[in-house]
């Protein structure tokens, strides 16, 4: 599982949101992914909750919360989380793929 964020905008024909046209030809610029323990890691850096649903916010609001969080953590980084391997013979594996030293610092930061 994993969650994406995506910079969309309001289409000002019927209120939807859309792709801004650039983001076709350049949508890595448009939208980052996370697993879904680095999304909610993510969260917390930014003092946001995720129910497991979506949400929007408009960027402003949104590049400030990371502005902050990089602000606040300048001299720490977010620690090592080493990969889980979580098999059990009665069901499915689940492997969490962990992340290195300072990986959310450095996602905010991109």
């Amino acid at each position: 599982m994993s969650v994406t964020f995506s910079v969309l905008r309001t289409d000002p024909r019927n209120g939807r949101l859309i792709w801004p046209v650039t983001a076709t030809t350049e949508p890595e610029d448009f939208q980052v992914n996370f697993g879904n323990a680095n999304a909610a890691d993510l969260l917390a850096a930014l003092g946001l909750s995720w129910d497991g649903g979506t949400g929007e916010m408009p960027i402003p609001l949104f590049s400030g919360l990371i502005t902050q969080a990089l602000r606040r953590g300048l001299c720490h980084r977010s620690p090592e989380r080493p990969p889980i391997i979580d098999a059990k013979s009665d069901r499915l594996t689940i492997i969490h793929l962990g992340a290195p030293e300072g990986h959310i610092k450095r996602r905010l930061a991109a």
